[in-house]
C-alpha cells in the first residue's frame, strides 16, 4: 500500500484551476448561444413547413392557408358631362320698306316774324353808352392820345439862354379839345426862371395842332404832358 503525500497547493496552482473552471463556463454559453441563434433562424422555415398532427394512428398532413389579398377597391368612372352646344341661327332683320315718291314733299314753312322797333322801343332793346367824362387823363386804359399835326411851330432860342449857353427840358401839362386845339398850358418843370425857355415853350405849344384824342371812338377832351427840349446846336 502506497502512502499519499500531500502538498498544499500553491498561489499558482490556485489560480491554474481558477482558469480551468473559467474556460468551461465560456464554452458552455458559447454553445447556448450558438443553438439560440440556430433556432432563430430556423424559426420562418418551421412557421412555412406543413403542420403533421397524430390522431387514432393516422398521419394527417396539413398544407399552409393562403389568404389572397383584399381586391382593390373600385371607383365610380368619372364622366365627363356633355354640354349642349346649340347653334345660335340668326333672327333675319326686318326689310326697310320702300320709299315712296308720289307723295308730295312739303314746302318748309317760314315761322320767323320781324318785329319793328321804333323810337323809345329801340331804347329798350340796346343800352345806352355811357357818358364820357369832360377831360380823360393821358392814363386812361381805352384813351387813343392825341398826335401833333405837322409842320408845328418853330422854336426860338431866347437870347439870354443862348448867351449863358444854357440847355434844358421843359415839361408842359396842357389839354387838348374835341378840335385839337390847345388850351389851359402849364409849367410843371422849367429850366431856369429869367431865361426865357419857359415862356418860349408856352408860346411854341400853345399854336400846335392835333389830332383829336378819342375814348371808344368818340373824341375827348385830354389831358397830357407836352415836353420841349431845347439845344444849342
Amino acid at each position: 500500500m502506497t502512502a499519499a503525500t500531500w502538498r498544499p497547493s500553491t498561489p499558482d496552482t490556485f489560480l491554474t484551476d481558477r482558469d480551468a473552471g473559467d474556460k468551461v463556463a465560456l464554452r458552455i454559453a458559447l454553445v447556448i448561444a450558438a443553438l439560440l441563434h440556430v433556432a432563430f433562424l430556423a424559426l420562418p422555415v418551421i412557421r412555412s413547413a406543413p403542420v403533421i398532427v397524430a390522431k387514432e394512428g393516422k398521419r394527417i398532413e396539413l398544407q399552409p392557408i393562403y389568404i389572397p389579398p383584399p381586391p382593390p377597391e373600385e371607383r365610380p368612372e368619372i364622366v365627363p358631362t356633355q354640354l349642349d352646344y346649340r347653334e345660335s341661327v340668326p333672327v333675319p332683320l326686318p326689310e326697310a320698306p320702300e320709299p315712296v315718291f308720289d307723295e308730295p314733299v312739303a314746302e318748309p314753312v317760314d315761322v320767323s316774324v320781324d318785329v319793328p322797333v321804333f323810337g323809345d322801343e329801340l331804347a329798350d332793346v340796346v343800352p345806352p353808352a355811357p357818358p364820357l367824362p369832360d377831360i380823360v387823363d393821358e392814363g386812361h386804359a381805352d384813351l387813343i392820345l392825341p398826335v401833333p399835326i405837322e409842320p408845328r411851330e418853330e422854336l426860338t432860342y431866347p437870347k439870354m439862354a443862348r448867351i449863358i449857353r444854357k440847355e434844358g427840358r421843359v415839361i408842359l401839362q396842357a389839354v387838348i379839345d374835341e378840335q385839337g386845339r390847345v388850351t389851359d398850358l402849364e409849367v410843371l418843370k422849367g429850366v431856369l426862371p429869367d431865361v426865357g425857355l419857359d415862356d418860349e415853350a408856352v408860346r411854341a405849344v400853345s399854336l400846335w395842332r392835333y389830332e383829336p384824342g378819342t375814348l371808344r371812338g368818340r373824341p375827348v377832351k385830354v389831358r397830357m404832358r407836352v415836353m420841349v427840349d431845347f439845344s444849342l446846336n
